[in-house]
């Protein structure tokens, strides 16, 4: 641990000097000695404070951008490692998690944000090719936990992420991307934790659902040579509809909270989804009914007013949907009023 902080300082010096006399440092080995942090993070035998210098050195070597660059196969290497060997330790060892509390030092997740938004900022956001995909894709599980822990967590780092990537799009005004390929996948599993039963988590995937459109929507106007009084920005409004002591199976005014919730969300949907991306989305929120952790009444309106809005589009599908719908009703439970909305459609 000694070596890993000697090298996050040396490193830190060497960035500093160099930018502040444009010296043209080297910093030979660089790919090396961020593998050698990554079999830190990676290693089982460490605890969460050795991670911790590990994922400190990570973040300095990162930054620094000395040459020669640290390949993206390596950087994405020590994506994997950090959402995969640290995040697990701040879900389930708060004990630890507070181990870093000290005056003017960064915690872990501090520290785990940053080197996250470093490595969105310094590659590419090539539709197919971008690092909020890789980020998306290995926090996936962790949104359907049932632990609310794993959930706030993992959507904090989606939302950093997809803010840095905004923030790299917006800059490419001559050259923006025409697609933002993870999109689609995105807003089918934000759709229940925007009705999760932890009012942070659903603050959380609100805010993110909207980073989401936003990027979609300077993918748009790239695509289509939209003027911009046409790529307006919708908003879902982040209304807190489960404060402590409501939401519960037992709220009498549970339908009518999460409804304009529901409804601006399935407008953005009805506007936005491309038609090929329109019957998965429905797929999923369908089996987001069942989610354990979110409120099925909220998804199940969403599902209704998008089937109202698309119905069209989806007269191939309707025998399949249907039948699935049915399925979904059996593992309802006693929720008349979720079974309801279902069957409206």
């Amino acid at each position: 641990m000694a070596a890993l902080c000697t090298l996050a300082d040396m490193v830190r010096c060497v960035r500093d000097s160099s930018s502040s006399s444009d010296s043209s440092f080297k910093l030979p080995h660089h790919e090396e000695l961020t593998q050698e942090t990554i079999l830190c993070l990676r290693s089982k035998a460490w605890s969460i404070e050795g991670k911790y210098s590990a994922l400190a050195a990570a973040l300095e070597l990162v930054r620094c951008r000395l040459r020669p660059a640290v390949s993206s196969g390596t950087q994405r290497s020590l994506l994997e490692a950090c959402l995969t060997s640290v995040l697990p330790h701040l879900i389930n060892r708060e004990d630890e998690y507070d181990l870093y509390d000290i005056p003017g030092r960064p915690d872990v997740m501090e520290v785990l944000l940053a080197l996250v938004e470093e490595l969105v900022r310094q590659n590419p956001t090539t539709p197919g090719d971008e690092t909020a995909s890789d980020v998306f894709e290995l926090l996936e599980p962790y949104l359907r936990q049932n632990n609310a822990r794993a959930r706030e967590i993992s959507l904090t780092i989606l939302q950093a992420t997809l803010v840095t990537h905004l923030q790299q799009v917006e800059r490419e005004q001559d050259r923006p991307p025409s697609e933002f390929a993870p999109g689609p996948w995105m807003v089918c599993n934000l759709v229940p934790r925007c009705f999760d039963e932890a009012r942070t988590v659903q603050e959380l995937a609100l805010k993110a659902m909207n980073l989401v459109v936003r990027i979609v929507v300077v993918a748009e106007k790239a695509d289509q040579e939209q003027d911009e009084d046409s790529t307006e920005t919708e908003e879902v409004q982040p209304t807190i509809f489960l404060a402590e002591g409501t939401g519960g199976s037992g709220d009498s005014n549970i339908s009518s909270i999460v409804s304009p919730v529901a409804s601006e969300l399935a407008k953005i949907f009805g506007r936005r989804v491309k038609q090929k991306d329109l019957v998965p989305l429905v797929n999923h929120i369908s089996d987001s009914l069942t989610d354990p952790a979110a409120h099925s009444v909220g998804i199940s309106m969403v599902l209704r007013e998008l089937l109202e809005i698309r119905c069209q589009e989806l007269k191939d599908s309707a025998a399949s949907l249907a039948g699935d719908l049915l399925c979904r009703l059996i593992s309802l439970g006693d929720c008349e009023e979720t079974r309801n909305e279902v069957l409206i459609r």
